[in-house]
């Protein structure tokens, strides 16, 4: 530990010097200067954390070297020792207020200062342990909560799952929930050379990463995770992954001269159809590797042997059409229609009806993969449909028309499935509201998040939870108040209300009269 000592008395400065070289413990090294403007630079080289000042100084006292230190350098706070031969109030109070934590007189007792700044050099060596310690369990902690992280959308990218309760919460807890809320694609890169060992790979994949981590910080919804074959995946908002790609290529290049490859999945809408994504970058990436390709992208039957980006996949018009989104579900639709007539082997409009109802099946299969829905559909009917077109417009008037009343019904389905669990909450709040009923409570019971079960309440019924069990309650009062002689605390007590002034106002609030004004009829 360095200690700096400020004093233009010679013998003064010498005596400090030689007192805490020889009789203090855990000093590494005494600066020992005249004046407060050398002390400055010195400062500013050494930041040492004791700083031992007299007050009177030549030009710049010991006061406005502090209350300087303080405002020019806030991040430093070193230990402050004032020696003056002043007793004066105003000095010491000034002194305290500029950071001093002792204010010596002179002249002072060498055995007395010694023991005072011997305590001031353990207080300044427990506090670095301390802050060490701290710093230490904030780092473990940073390390383990990064991989607990990394585990999880790891498990979203090699497993499909489903946007169940404990999902949902640490998509919330991390703040991930973007991904179920915009569109997204996954790209997988890697360098673009093979290895020549296994340890310049791994070498080179933390290298990378390291490159790809700072690219990120620039980008919000975005997020870094590398799998088990030494392969770095990046989630990201669709209007950003082009730019991110751009970047993380021309930075890996610039700072670690390691030319990458890129594989990138098609637009995806759901936290369901992420692993879906994960395989289309991965394939996709293959391709770009074998191709010497700087990016290539994910098609839903092959990449286009150039990687040139291809038209909708079924798992993205799949998507669309779970998420109810005509608006883009219509050129969606056109867009690949008008690929499979350019492939080889359609020749007429036959053909191409052929190919789109192979095409529709793979959609509804995309959609039983990902997302679980199920319809009983006669694709027999859908032929006859596909068969009467005379046109490529025709075909995709009726492919449109399939697809858009699939959407509507599963928004239907979707539909029925929350008024069966508002009608049930509904039941259950009507079973307990005498009690000290929690929307906690309630979505427990329907086993579903309860920010989910609070914003599906508000849009099925028009009310919020307390507002929809409030009104029920009063109108419980109101039943007892005038069909009953039970006291008001006693009615009070029965819908739930354990304090009477507080029920009081409520009933007041909501009916326009008092409890007992009701009761009689005023």
């Amino acid at each position: 530990m360095d200690v700096l000592i400020v004093e233009d008395e010679y013998e003064v400065l010498t005596g400090m010097k030689s007192m805490l070289e020889t009789r203090v413990a855990g000093i590494d090294g005494v600066y020992a200067l005249g004046n407060a403007e050398d002390a400055l630079d010195l400062i500013a080289a050494k930041r040492p954390p004791l700083i031992v000042t007299d007050i009177v100084l030549p030009q710049m006292s010991g006061i406005e070297l502090m209350e300087r230190l303080r405002a020019n350098m806030p991040d430093y706070r070193p230990k402050l020792v004032v020696i003056s031969s002043h007793s004066h109030f105003e000095y010491a109070r000034r002194s305290l207020q500029a950071g001093a934590i002792d204010y010596i007189l002179k002249p002072f007792d060498r055995d007395e200062v010694a023991r005072k700044l011997q305590s001031i050099v353990q207080l300044i060596a427990e506090e670095a342990r301390l802050q060490s310690r701290l710093r230490n369990r904030l780092e473990h902690a940073e390390v383990g909560t990064k991989a607990m992280k990394d585990k999880f959308v790891l498990g979203l990218c090699t497993h499909k799952s489903q946007l169940l309760e404990h999902v949902y919460h640490r998509l919330q807890l991390w703040e991930l929930t973007w991904i179920g809320t915009m569109p997204y694609a996954v790209a997988a890169f890697a360098p673009s050379e093979p290895p020549a060992s296994e340890e310049e790979a791994a070498l080179r994949h933390f290298a990378v990463g390291n490159v790809a981590a700072d690219t990120l910080a620039a980008y919000s919804c975005s997020y870094l995770v590398s799998d088990a074959r030494l392969i770095w995946i990046v989630i990201a908002e669709c209007k950003q992954l082009e730019a991110i790609v751009r970047d993380i290529r021309s930075n890996t290049l610039t700072y670690q001269k390691i030319d990458i490859a890129f594989g990138a999945s098609a637009t995806t809408y759901s936290v369901q159809a992420l692993a879906g994504a994960y395989r289309q970058a991965q394939r996709a990436l293959k391709v770009a590797l074998f191709n010497k390709l700087a990016v290539a992208y994910a098609d839903d039957e092959a990449l286009d042997p150039q990687g040139r980006p291809a038209a909708q996949t079924e798992a993205s018009v799949a998507g669309l059409i779970y998420a109810g989104d005509d608006e883009r579900l219509r050129p969606a639709i056109g867009a690949c229609i008008d690929r499979h007539m350019l492939a080889p082997g359609v020749a007429n409009v036959r053909q191409l009806a052929q190919v789109c109802l192979e095409w529709m099946l793979q959609v509804h299969n995309a959609l039983e993969q990902t997302y679980g829905v199920k319809h009983d559909i006669s694709f027999l009917a859908v032929w006859e449909a596909l068969e009467k077109a005379a046109l490529p417009d025709e075909l995709k008037e009726a492919v449109e028309r399939h697809f858009v009343a699939l959407s509507r019904s599963i928004a239907d389905q979707k539909s029925s499935i929350n008024h069966f669990l508002i009608e049930k909450a509904k039941r259950h709040i009507a079973a307990h509201f005498r009690r000290n009923l929690t929307l906690q409570d309630v979505a427990d019971e329907l086993y579903i998040h309860p920010v989910w079960f609070s914003h599906l309440f508000k849009k099925v019924t028009g009310q919020n939870f307390l507002d929809y069990t409030t009104e029920m309650r009063m109108e419980e009062a109101k039943k007892q108040l005038r069909e009953s002689s039970k006291k008001i605390y006693e009615i009070a007590d029965e819908v739930g209300y354990q304090d009477l002034q507080h029920f009081g106002k409520v009933f007041k609030k909501r009916v326009g009269v008092t409890p007992k004004q009701f009761r009689y009829g005023k």
